[in-house]
């Protein structure tokens, strides 16, 4: 039996008596180990260290599908009980967001305190007095920039704001409320095109408004998919501060992008600052291409092995080859 196996063997094999040693030969066998050492390195980094490769697929869209925005914004010169944020899509939905976790900064952007805050916006039921100021009988002054429009109109000085009702509301008592306000936290909206304003409402008169500014600086600025995990990632306007102008509007072109992490959004991004003096804002207008990139980890076990194989295998054949022609 034993002998009926070595028949048929393939790899037989020379007595020692029958081979020599060359110089010649342990050189190539140097040259061959190296060789083959550093091809196995570098397949093998190249296996472990793979990107994903990119592929294109056109997005699917539900008016059911939401997305969520990462946020870390600060503000310098908007109190947080003063600060709203307004949402709008193409689906002609509008509502305000009043739940994101507030800190108050002090003039230097450090944080005083940290908690809940009542939102104080300027509007007023019925019909609001102008306080003498009125051009014609009827008209109403229903907000603080409405008493402070009908004055300029007149040319008078504008007002304190202890003695109009409708700016009342805006002189804080909270001696820990700082003039700036940080905003960190995540939102729920809609997965189509639309715009996001972080908008101070205290609205004011041009002398009034000299104590107010838009500067603000963006720490985290992120959109993706619910449950995706968004460690390491970052958004194309994160670390970014502006330091001039009154409103700041953003505008995106966001591109699904799914990896192993999730569904997050890459995106392009530009802003266009305004110098005129008007209430303060921020402003993010978005739109979602409807054509995902997704990337996918092509790691074939098989086809490393297989290289492996090659590397070695042919290596060692061409050493051969090369024994056969140089020793003789």
């Amino acid at each position: 039996m034993l002998r009926t196996i070595k028949a048929v063997d393939l790899y037989r094999k020379a007595t020692s008596d029958l081979q020599t040693s060359t110089a010649l030969g342990g050189v190539l066998s140097i040259i061959t180990f190296s060789v083959i050492s550093y091809l196995l390195f570098t397949e093998s980094l190249h296996y472990f260290n793979s990107t994903p490769k990119p592929y294109l697929l056109v997005e699917p869209h539900s008016d059911e599908d939401f997305m969520i925005l990462s946020v870390n914004i600060s503000f310098f010169s908007t109190p947080c009980n003063s600060l709203v944020i307004f949402y709008t899509d193409t689906n002609a939905e509008h509502y305000k967001f009043y739940s994101l976790p507030r800190s108050v900064l002090d003039k230097e952007g450090n944080i005083i305190s940290t908690g809940s805050y009542e939102v104080i916006e300027d509007q007023v039921e019925g019909c609001g007095s102008c306080f003498g100021a009125e051009t014609n009988i009827g008209q109403c002054c229903n907000s603080c920039a409405d008493v402070m429009e009908a004055y300029g109109r007149k040319k008078w000085k504008p007002p304190q704001f202890a003695d109009i009702d409708q700016c009342k509301k805006f002189l804080s008592t909270d001696s820990t409320l700082g003039p700036g306000c940080m905003l960190a936290g995540y939102l729920k909206i809609k997965k189509v095109p639309g715009s996001i304003r972080f908008k101070n409402t205290l609205n004011l008169n041009r002398g009034s408004l000299s104590f107010y500014n838009g500067f603000h600086k963006i720490d985290h600025f992120l959109f993706t998919d619910p449950n995706a995990q968004t460690d390491g990632l970052k958004g194309p306007i994160d670390n970014l501060e502006i330091r001039e102008g009154y409103r700041t509007s953003y505008y995106l072109k966001l591109v699904p992008a799914v990896t192993s992490k999730g569904r997050f959004y890459q995106a392009s991004a530009n802003n266009l600052i305004s110098y005129h003096p008007m209430n303060p804002e921020v402003i993010f207008t978005y739109d979602i291409e409807p054509i995902s990139t997704i990337y996918k980890d092509e790691k074939n076990l098989s086809g490393f092995i297989v290289s492996i194989c090659a590397i070695i295998g042919g290596w060692y054949a061409i050493t051969l080859l090369l024994v056969k022609v140089l020793i003789k």
